[in-house]
């Protein structure tokens, strides 16, 4: 009988040393999938902030290339008709 107490004993110990060891891991966890959270809100924010230069760039260039065609129409003979 003393035999089976002190099996059940070792036993419960076990399981409080896994649940501890598993509330840790959790913490652990937690905290790691905060930062990855952290990392990919900023990279998020980093991708919408090239996508706007990208888009920004994109005009200027339309702009000089209407500019630059502008000024060769303006170069060439007017139509004969």
């Amino acid at each position: 009988m003393w035999k089976k107490i002190a099996e059940y004993g070792q036993l419960i110990f076990g399981l409080i040393q896994d649940v501890a060891k598993l509330k840790r891991d959790v913490a652990t966890m937690r905290i790691e999938l905060d930062e990855l959270s952290l990392t990919v809100r900023d990279l998020v924010t980093e991708m919408r902030h090239r996508n706007d230069l990208w888009e920004r760039d994109q005009k200027i260039l339309v702009l000089e290339l209407q500019h630059r065609l502008d000024q060769f129409e303006r170069r060439l003979p007017p139509a004969s008709s």
